[in-house]
């Protein structure tokens, strides 16, 4: 989930370097400035992006092959309503843990600790786990993944399930008992 094409760049970049992260892990909070927040817009196809923040525990174990990032992330947006097409409000939130591993001869690395006994993750986890590579981590780009992830899949706004297209009866003069692809059989 946290891979993204160099080229296409990151809109909300918070690169984190790996051996930065002590012993004792490393706290972040971030939040989208207005320019980052206007190109997450265009990016998730919403109407707009009012707050975009998360915070973030990073550890590292097994001398910098496992991270583990805890966090948290909140935004207040508004998309489309699929039905009318006003803008729908929404706030999310939510907590995640994402598990990255450095991973050689382009193999995952085991899930079990390290022969040093430093980590040992439970394989029933419901933590997402990605590989490591490199040496950084983009914290931006793992909250922009989970904020797309919880924003509402078909946004309506109140009232939209009221909404229907007129019955024949009620159609406009000219538009009564026309079907849309009508004019398809003469020419099939």
């Amino acid at each position: 989930m946290t891979a993204r094409h160099p080229a296409l760049g990151s809109e909300f970049s918070r690169v984190i370097r790996v051996d930065e992260v002590g012993p004792g892990g490393k706290s972040v909070t971030v939040a989208a400035t207005d320019g980052e927040r206007r190109a997450l817009v265009r990016r998730l196809g919403i109407l707009d992006l009012a707050v975009f923040e998360g915070e973030a525990r990073i550890r590292a174990f097994s001398g910098g092959d496992v991270i583990r990032i805890e966090g948290t992330f909140r935004a207040h947006l508004s998309q489309a309503c699929v039905v009318s097409l006003v803008p729908v409000p929404e706030t999310v939130s939510g907590t995640f843990t994402v598990v990255l591993r450095r991973h050689e001869d382009g193999h995952a690395a085991p899930k079990t600790g390290s022969n040093r006994g430093e980590i040992d993750l439970d394989d029933s986890s419901d933590d997402d786990e990605e590989t490591l590579t490199g040496d950084t981590v983009d914290l931006g780009e793992i909250l922009t993944q989970h904020v797309a992830l919880s924003m509402a899949a078909y946004p309506r706004a109140p009232g939209a399930d009221a909404i229907s297209l007129p019955a024949d009866g009620d159609a406009p003069e000219g538009a009564r008992g026309s079907r849309p692809f009508s004019g398809l059989s003469k020419v099939l």
